[in-house]
């Protein structure tokens, strides 16, 4: 019985992890953006689609998904490199309710009541930890090298980062791709799982899930997000509770969290911040610079 609850319960927290995943990693920017629903749920219905009308290769769909909903990022990078902060999320946030308007108006994505009976597939059990795995040695890398530390620079001050010669629109750009990719996939994994896709799915619910899941673990590092979900999502497991109890409780957590630890559980001390943030200054000599002599007069 043991191993029938943990398969499940594995796969929810690779899902939900995945998914604040593609929240935070523009966040980590300083870009705060709400497409992250938007773009799981392009990748959710390209795969249902595509399942529906005959295509059964899971790994295609998958593939299929991740390539749809980084094309749809794409408006969402050009809109970033003239807005910012929370005129950018508000955008973005009426671009993914007009999405979920438009989906539910097409008749041949299901209307209202969105895809059901696809055809559901035992890779997604496989494919979820792997696409995990596959973000946490990104994410990894990127956050070793002076990539990482310059979106450190770009969260902590976009002004900043401009005056180091940081290319800013450019990494705006490629954050909000990069989690297409991730949150497309995703989404295509999570319909072959579940068997069906509706509108309904990627609204407000999901959206302040996804924030507590990044708030509670933690913006400044790429563990936050992932602890954030693993942790919730295996607390709620646990109660077994759902519907508006499973609200209330994900805001209470949400509000707890801030009061007791403003930048989550897993953020970066500040002195190693700080440190971060030095390595991409100029190196400055320690050494005071020598003071000439004065000429001693000569005698006439």
């Amino acid at each position: 019985m043991l191993e029938i609850a943990l398969v499940p319960t594995i796969f929810l927290i690779c899902i939900n992890a995945l998914m604040a995943w593609t929240l935070w990693y523009p966040m980590a920017g300083g870009q705060l953006s709400m497409g992250a629903i938007g773009v799981v749920s392009v990748g959710a219905y390209t795969a249902g689609y595509m399942t529906l009308h005959g295509q059964s290769n899971f790994f295609l769909c998958v593939l299929a998904g991740a390539m749809a909903a980084a094309l749809a990022s794409i408006p969402l990078g050009l809109i970033a490199m003239r807005l910012e902060g929370f005129t950018f999320a508000i955008v973005t946030l009426g671009l993914v309710l007009s999405l979920q308007v438009v989906i539910g108006s097409i008749n041949s994505l299901g209307g209202a009541e969105g895809l059901i009976d696809v055809r559901t597939t035992n890779d997604v059990n496989v494919a979820a930890p792997i696409l995990l795995g596959l973000v946490i040695i990104y994410s990894w890398s990127v956050w070793r090298s002076r990539l990482g530390r310059t979106i450190d620079v770009m969260r902590s001050d976009s002004l900043q980062a401009r005056a180091l010669a940081v290319p800013v629109t450019e990494m705006k750009f490629h954050l909000l791709i990069v989690a297409g990719l991730v949150g497309g996939a995703t989404g295509a994994i999570l319909t072959r799982w579940q068997g069906l896709v509706d509108p309904t799915q990627f609204g407000f619910t999901l959206l302040t899930q996804l924030f507590a899941y990044v708030v509670v673990g933690g913006i400044g590092t790429f563990w936050g997000p992932i602890f954030g979900a693993a942790a919730l999502t295996l607390i709620f497991q646990l109660l077994a509770v759902g519907g508006t109890t499973r609200n209330l409780l994900f805001g209470a957590i949400l509000v707890i969290s801030i009061l007791a630890r403003r930048d989550g559980v897993l953020t970066r001390s500040l002195r190693l911040q700080r440190w971060r943030l030095g390595t991409l200054l100029p190196p400055t000599s320690t050494t005071p610079p020598s003071i000439a002599r004065p000429a001693r007069p000569t005698a006439v």
